[in-house]
């Protein structure tokens, strides 16, 4: 799966796209977006307490939102 994580063009917004899954969100809001998508990757199945089955899915989506904190600056 490959999914892009940038910023719109004036850098006012965040855009997420993948194949089944995009968002589009302020970049005032990255850090409670990175908060939000890490708490989806984290999630533990409550039977088997073990990563979730779409874990893997978020994990690409946190390592982008990483990714653009860090060109950021924020």
């Amino acid at each position: 799966m490959t999914k892009t994580v940038s910023l719109t063009t004036d850098g006012r917004d965040v855009v997420i796209e993948g194949p089944i899954h995009s968002d589009r969100f302020p970049v005032e809001e990255l850090g409670s977006r990175l908060a939000f998508y890490r708490e989806l990757r984290d999630r533990k199945c409550e039977r088997t307490k073990t990563a979730g089955e779409h874990a893997g899915h978020y994990a690409e989506t946190v390592a982008g939102l990483e990714r653009l904190i860090e060109e950021v600056g924020e």
